[in-house]
């Protein structure tokens, strides 16, 4: 990488950042979820002896549903001997009754049928009801209703917890806000050097960099060919899927990649700069060390061969180089903006 195509870079410090990106939201509603779920995490379900309410477990007893054993009917009617008259009795026995399992419903969450879960609110104990199709129709009766009782948030249950350095309510507030803000920061901060490195290339005056980009296009462009063969598509479906929506023309897409690579090729430029002045080596031994870590976490040693190239190797050093000075330099300068 030949930092020296360089003529002047523009100081990243410089750049004109949002003032919305160095701001990090702590959404005082994120923090009552948190504690939220503390107290769900310890309910319990507890009889309840009033009407129904959503969320309520109830247990309902269909009524048996008559059989009918009257001759002629099922699948062995034309077996079935017929009585004479003389052994024929003069009262009819009442017909057998099929017992039917009991049903159990979670009230509004909607897994049974919507519509008749919504009818079982207000219901006591002891209730007759209707019971739709899917449930055999015919009536039942309301015998049993349970209900989730989430304990208040106290210090106590939060020490059931077992978390490190927290033992009241008032330090997992604490605990959980570091846990918000650490997380926001992460997603602002990607944002956040993505557009500086973007501003600084564009502020930046190189020489001429035709024969790079057109040895960086040709790659991109054999990149992209590569994976839209193994996708099943073509590269002209790939390309449009790849690039802003607005741009509907084969010839907007390829001037559109033209100038990604040409961006991309100038931040290469500027994090060679800095890899130079913080003493960054990029090398055949580094490339093989980081191969290494990436399969000791897991990876896939194909994807791995196919897809982590010595050029990306180097890339990525190299923007991780650039990275690392706008991150050191914007450490302190983000800000906790809290919301109700």
């Amino acid at each position: 990488m030949e930092e020296k195509k360089i003529q002047k870079l523009y100081d990243f410090r410089q750049v004109r950042v949002p003032e919305k990106l160095l701001e990090i939201p702590l959404e005082e509603h994120l923090l009552a979820e948190e504690l939220s779920k503390v107290s769900v995490r310890f309910l319990t379900i507890e009889p309840a002896y009033d009407a129904v309410r959503p969320g309520d477990i109830v247990t309902i007893r269909p009524e048996a549903a008559p059989q009918d054993s009257s001759p002629g009917s099922g699948k062995d009617a034309l077996q079935a001997p017929t009585p004479s008259p003389e052994k024929a009795s003069s009262k009819e026995l009442p017909p057998r009754r099929e017992e039917r399992p009991l049903l159990q419903i979670n009230v509004q969450k909607n897994v049974f049928d919507a519509a008749w879960e919504q009818t079982l609110i207000g219901l006591e104990p002891g209730a007759s009801l209707t019971l739709p199709p899917r449930a055999g129709g015919g009536m039942g009766c309301l015998m049993e209703i349970k209900r989730r009782v989430c304990p208040p948030v106290t210090d106590e249950l939060i020490r059931c917890l077992n978390i490190e350095g927290v033992a009241s309510v008032e330090d997992y507030r604490a605990y959980q806000a570091n846990r918000l803000i650490q997380r926001k920061r992460r997603q602002k901060e990607n944002v956040l050097l993505e557009y500086v490195m973007r501003e600084t290339a564009k502020r930046s005056e190189f020489s001429d960099l035709s024969l790079e980009i057109s040895q960086d296009l040709a790659a991109q462009k054999t990149d992209l060919e590569r994976t839209a063969q193994r996708e099943g598509l073509s590269y002209e479906k790939l390309l449009a899927m790849s690039v802003p929506k607005h741009l509907k023309t084969f010839s907007e897409q390829e001037a559109y990649l033209r100038e990604a690579v040409l961006l991309n090729r100038k931040i290469l430029l500027i994090g060679a700069f800095y890899a130079a002045e913080d003493g960054v080596n990029v090398s055949p031994q580094g490339w093989e060390q980081e191969k290494k870590a990436y399969l000791e976490r897991g990876a896939d040693p194909g994807e791995i061969e196919e897809r982590f190239t010595y050029e990306a190797y180097e890339g990525q050093t190299l923007i991780n180089c650039f990275s690392r000075r706008i991150s050191n330099y914007y450490d302190d300068k983000f800000k906790v903006v809290r919301l109700v």
